[in-house]
């Protein structure tokens, strides 16, 4: 059985540090993880700014999702978004990213919000038929990506 709850103690972050190791392997990116990982996330969710979601098979942390408030300047409303939605490889398949997308939903709507936006790598394909398998539609858009520290812009 699936149970998803917040992770909110550095102790429940630490138990998903390998997930989102290999979350980074997974999406082939060249992050690394800070050795304090579990401090700084544990200090945004302190502050409302972020929401982990874990889902557990028993004691064992088999996936997590991230979602966190971002504005839409446009319609001048705020929405939720989903920065990582993970799922361990021998759990994947197992409908366990359907019980955790809904449990982000859920958690949006709680806060308030009425839209979750996300991305997922363009190579991703089975995260695409999940996606679209849900509902979700795309948009055309490339995501970009601008270094703060060292720049003159």
């Amino acid at each position: 059985m699936i149970a998803v709850r917040a992770a909110i103690s550095e102790q429940e972050l630490a138990a998903i540090r390998p997930l989102v190791q290999a979350h980074i392997e997974y999406e082939r990116s060249d992050a690394a993880l800070p050795a304090d990982w579990e401090a700084r996330a544990g200090r945004l969710v302190d502050a409302g700014r972020l929401t982990i979601l874990v889902a557990h098979d028993g004691e064992e942390a088999v996936g997590y999702a991230s979602i966190a408030t971002e504005v839409e300047t446009w319609t001048a409303s705020s929405f939720a978004h989903l920065d990582c939605l993970f799922i361990s490889d021998g759990y994947r398949g197992a409908g366990i990213g359907r019980v955790l997308f809904g449990a982000v939903a859920a958690e949006a709507r709680r806060q308030g919000l009425s839209e979750l936006q996300w991305q997922t790598p363009h190579w991703n394909s089975g995260a695409i038929r999940f996606y679209e398998g849900l509902g979700a539609t795309s948009k055309d858009k490339k995501r970009f990506s601008f270094a703060l520290a060292g720049s003159s812009a």
